[in-house]
């Protein structure tokens, strides 16, 4: 059977060509018999070359019919049946707008909300490790030797002193300011400037008042040996700064150092405390300073600023950089006269520049620069222990360790402010 388009053979029964697809359906299978056929090459004949003929054409060939296109039928309208309506207008979307509503005010204006002070997680800080390291020296500076000394000759005698020994309320001042050093530097170690400022003041309060201590160990040396050559004998003294007396330096060194690292907690754009607190702050602070150099009993107001000349000239660097002193003064060496103005520099910056400042950081300054104030007046009023001595070592002239009573007043109206100060930033914190 052959494909009766493309005349290629097809199987008995194929129903498709394989070569052009047309359908073999009813095709007849027609005559073989008047095939030609070829004899069979024998075995190891060489086969003929193969024909090249073309096929035959088809007998039977039919052309394609074209595909007959069909059209949609039109839709009948009459098998929907829709429910018609009259128009009953356009509907307005956008209206028009309407008046502005009074609004009434609730409640007082409070302006800006104060910004949130989030505390931070807990890191070491330059400042916290170097709070640490002051502690400790200055702990060890109240505790050691300070100075010593030995007479030989017409007089006998040795004798090692340390810090409580020249004012009993020193050494108490000294754990108070290592505590808030820590504490302080700690706080601020969560990113709240109020701690900052407090080590920072604290810092500056322990400066004065070590440098001070270290200026009244060279007045000692200085009135012994002044005292054993205006008595006539014949001596051979020997004078020693001990360990203390330099950790006092390095004390003084450390807390100007921490005064300094706290600055950086000075700039702060948060709410500030009301200005009354400030204000009353600073003449607080003013009368703490001035109440200090107020004389009593037999004393001067000059006293405060001059040192007694007996022989010579008063060098300011001798008395303190000399481990042999001459005798340059008759009352105390100059240095000593210019360490306590120190002192009280240093309580008036600090309170000044805290309270001025009206931040958390300036809260925080104005207290830890009060703080060994603090502890030198109460415990100078109240006369604990043998030597309470004052604020600055007390006023000029004075026969007893009672402070002044403009000292007194402003010594508690500073309290109030810091105390109040420090509430406020709270408050103001947690709203």
């Amino acid at each position: 059977m052959f494909c009766p388009s493309c005349g290629v053979g097809a199987q008995t029964g194929q129903k498709f060509c394989s070569s052009c697809g047309a359908s073999l359906t009813g095709v007849p299978l027609g005559d073989i018999s008047d095939l030609p056929t070829e004899a069979v090459p024998a075995a190891g004949a060489f086969l003929p070359p193969p024909s090249f003929a073309p096929p035959p054409a088809p007998t039977n060939s039919s052309a394609p019919t074209p595909p007959t296109v069909v059209e949609p039928a039109p839709l009948d309208p009459t098998v929907f049946d829709f429910e018609q309506y009259d128009t009953t207008g356009s509907l307005q979307v956008i209206t028009p707008p309407t008046d502005v509503l009074p609004t009434q005010a609730q409640g007082p204006v409070t302006a800006e909300v104060p910004a949130v002070e989030d505390a931070q997680p807990f890191g070491l800080t330059p400042l916290l490790i170097l709070a640490v390291l002051t502690g400790a020296v200055t702990i060890l500076a109240a505790v050691l030797d300070q100075i010593s000394y030995r007479v030989s000759g017409d007089v006998n005698d040795a004798l090692s002193l340390t810090m409580n020994d020249l004012s009993s309320n020193s050494l108490v001042a000294c754990i108070i300011a290592s505590v808030l050093l820590v504490a302080g530097a700690a706080i601020g170690a969560t990113g709240r400037r109020i701690g900052v400022g407090l080590a920072g003041g604290t810092g500056l309060a322990l400066a004065g008042f070590a440098a001070f201590t270290a200026s009244q160990d060279v007045a000692v040396l200085d009135t012994l040996k002044r005292g054993l050559a205006e008595g006539g004998i014949t001596y051979q003294l020997t004078t020693t700064l001990e360990v203390g007396f330099w950790l006092s330096i390095a004390t003084a060194v450390l807390g100007a150092l921490i005064a300094g690292v706290s600055v950086v907690g000075a700039l702060d754009r948060r709410a500030r405390i009301h200005p009354a607190v400030g204000a009353a702050g600073v003449l607080g602070t003013l009368a703490v300073v001035i109440g200090s150099l107020l004389p009593q009993q037999s004393g001067a107001l000059a006293d405060n600023f001059s040192s007694d000349q007996a022989v010579g000239a008063v060098q300011f660097w001798k008395a303190f950089f000399r481990l042999t002193l001459d005798i340059d003064h008759a009352s105390q060496p100059p240095i000593t006269t210019y360490l306590r103005l120190l002192v009280l520099f240093l309580l008036l910056v600090g309170g000044l520049v805290g309270f001025i400042a009206g931040t958390r950081w300036g809260v925080g300054m104005a207290l830890g620069s009060v703080s060994v104030s603090v502890w030198l007046w109460a415990s100078s009023w109240a006369e604990v222990g043998d030597l309470p001595f004052g604020i600055a070592s007390g006023n000029v002239g004075s026969t007893d360790f009672t402070p002044h009573v403009v000292t007194s007043v402003g010594m508690v109206v500073v309290l109030v402010s810091t105390c109040t100060g420090a509430v406020l930033a709270f408050t103001s914190q947690r709203r």
